[in-house]
């Protein structure tokens, strides 16, 4: 379980209920867990530090969503893995090479962490 609690993960979302309890909850369980409100402050932060997992809702304000913002970190060769959370139930049609796994809302802390779990075993 060593890997699994050095991975560094960037939670995206404007709602900052989401964000506090997600992040709290994988802190616990030991991950290193940093958080922005929107798209823009998401790509300042991956340009100044290093993450293994990008979690990020899919409806965001200011002009970026979270298909935006992970076509973006693609697009500059950064090697995340990429989690979309979203609350609208066809979200998994609209099919991107950019996400590697759909987290549907609302979502239970559970199905958060075995997430993360599938991303650290990918990422090893």
């Amino acid at each position: 379980m060593g890997l699994y609690k050095k991975l560094r993960i960037l939670l995206v979302d404007d709602e900052e209920s989401i964000r506090n309890a997600s992040s709290k909850v994988l802190c616990t369980k030991g991950y290193v867990v940093e958080v922005a409100e929107n798209g823009h402050k998401a790509l300042e932060k991956i340009n100044e530090n290093a993450y293994n997992v990008l979690i990020t809702d899919y409806r965001m304000p200011f002009g970026m969503n979270g298909y935006e913002l992970a076509n973006r970190v693609k697009e500059r060769g950064i090697d995340l893995f990429v989690i979309l959370m979203s609350g609208e139930i066809d979200i998994t049609e609209k099919k991107s090479n950019s996400i590697d796994l759909y987290l549907q809302k609302p979502f239970d802390m559970a199905e958060l962490l075995n997430a993360v779990k599938i991303a650290s075993e990918k990422i090893k």
